[in-house]
């Protein structure tokens, strides 16, 4: 199944997946009109790594399951651990969610 990696904020997604051998990064607004474009280039039955934010992530974590997609809500120390395991340095949106792409491909998740 194959992964997509999202860093919540509380606005926008950025999205990354693989698409062709290629990462591909998408940046999507928060709501259904930013869910659906998201779905649309993803596609719907993927695996969708992304750490718990407080309230950000939950809408996102209930429509994609509806769409036929899995979800993996991780633990923020979970992440930060294995950024300083791999000594990954500089913060960006489009790092953090390469980083949980890539988390998601090396681990085993619960859905």
């Amino acid at each position: 199944m194959p992964v997509v990696g999202i860093e919540v904020s509380k606005a926008t997604r950025a999205v990354c997946y693989r698409a062709q051998e290629h990462v591909q990064y998408l940046a999507v607004s928060n709501g259904k009109a930013g869910f659906q474009p998201l779905v649309a280039a993803c596609g719907a039955h993927c695996q969708f790594v992304m750490e718990a934010t407080g309230t950000y992530h939950l809408a996102l974590a209930y429509y994609l399951p509806a769409q036929g997609g899995q979800v993996a809500v991780l633990n923020p120390l979970v992440i930060k651990r294995f950024i300083q395991l791999h000594l990954s340095k500089g913060k960006s949106d489009r790092n953090e969610a390469q980083r949980r792409l890539r988390y998601g491909q090396q681990q085993s998740l619960k859905v």
